[in-house]
This record gives structure tokens, C-alpha cells and sequence, in this order.
């Protein structure tokens, strides 16, 4: 049973990190300060580094706990095959963009800047590659996928669509840019090398379009 203290120390630590995701996500990250935030949280400026060393360790929980919970969305899941698992995955990954896309843009260009950023992020990859990796086992097994298939390849170029779609949203100056449409697509090109059997004149199942 936690004690009252314990208690307190994560209530104080909640209410830091929601006080500074929220400001973040308002004003942008390099626009706010340490003390803006314990000031916002009405709390004192030192009690800040006693839960989080710097603001980059705040958006690392951040960008961990929705990563997390994406990959939870998906394996709760049902799928009737490997791409069709993935593209659900891309999906959940573009919802996220679009629901949020201040603190997505954020995450994404500090990942690239910081060092904290990026070991974060290479530790939720491993996490995601290794679904992934199930995936594709999964799409081997069950005669979807050929089955000499270069796994360690085709789950590289997955991991890539998703990247380089990421990116383009994120970084670059876009109008227009359909990010959840041109994943799909990409990730479709990459399914036509590995299917087993290449369907001709239709397209496999898309879980969210072939919904109704």
C-alpha cells in the first residue's frame, strides 16, 4: 500500500508533467521555461529537478507513454493478416499526428536535437520493431507473406515508410501533404514485393477503409 507521501510525490509529478505538456502543446517547447511551468503548477522552481532532470525528460515521458499506448491499441487487437495488422498500426500512428500535431512536431524535431530525445526514442523503437517482427512471423507463418522472404529487410522498410511519412509531416513545410494517405500507399508498395500470392486489380484489406 502506497504511502501518503508516495501519493503525493506522483500527484506532484502529474501535475508537472500535464502542467508542461499543456504549455508546451499552447506556446511550443523552446517558448517555455522551467520556471513557467512550476509557476503554472504552483510550485516551487527547485522541486522541478527533483522529479525531472530537464524539459527533454518531460517530453521523452511523453512521447514513451503514447508510443506505449499505440502499440497497446494494436495488440489488442485482432488482424486477418500482417499488412493488414500494419496498416492499422499506420492508422493509429496517423491519428496521433493528427490529433496532437504541436507536441507530434515537437517530439520529432527534439529527437533529432537531443540526446535524451533520441535514446528515448531508440528504446520505443526497439519495442515497435519487435511487434513488427511478430508480425511478419505471423504473415510467414500463416502463408500470406513468401516464404523466403528477407524478414530483417522487409521490417527495415516498414520502419522506414513510417520514418520518412513521419518526417515529411513534421519537418518540411507541406501544404496539403496527406500523411496517413501516402503511408498507405508506400506501405502497400512495400506488401507487393512480399505477398505470397500478389492480388491483381484489388487492393488488400485496409482496416479502416473497408469498414462500414
Amino acid at each position: 500500500m502506497s504511502s501518503l507521501r508516495e501519493i503525493q510525490k506522483r500527484e506532484k509529478r502529474i501535475l508537472l508533467y500535464e502542467t508542461a505538456i499543456g504549455l508546451f502543446r499552447d506556446r511550443g517547447y523552446d517558448e517555455v521555461s522551467v520556471e513557467e511551468i512550476t509557476d503554472a503548477a504552483g510550485v516551487a522552481k527547485g522541486t522541478f529537478f527533483n522529479y525531472y532532470p530537464t524539459k527533454d525528460h518531460l517530453l521523452a515521458e511523453y512521447h514513451g507513454q503514447m508510443t506505449r499506448r499505440l502499440l497497446e491499441q494494436v495488440e489488442e487487437q485482432e488482424f486477418g493478416g500482417c499488412e493488414e495488422a500494419i496498416l492499422e498500426y499506420v492508422h493509429r500512428f496517423a491519428d496521433w499526428g493528427e490529433g496532437d500535431p504541436r507536441l507530434v512536431e515537437i517530439v520529432v524535431r527534439r529527437i533529432f536535437a537531443n540526446p535524451v530525445m533520441f535514446e528515448s526514442d531508440q528504446r520505443m523503437v526497439g519495442r515497435v520493431l519487435e511487434w513488427f517482427e511478430r508480425q511478419v512471423g505471423l504473415g510467414v507463418a500463416s502463408g500470406e507473406l513468401k516464404p523466403d522472404v528477407d524478414r530483417g529487410a522487409l521490417i527495415g522498410m516498414i520502419a522506414a515508410v513510417l520514418s520518412s511519412v513521419g518526417n515529411a509531416w513534421a519537418l518540411t513545410d507541406t501544404d496539403g501533404f496527406d500523411g496517413r494517405a501516402e503511408a498507405v500507399r508506400r506501405m502497400r508498395f512495400v506488401f507487393d514485393a512480399a505477398r505470397a500470392n500478389p492480388r491483381r486489380g484489388k487492393s488488400p484489406r485496409d482496416p479502416r477503409t473497408s469498414r462500414g
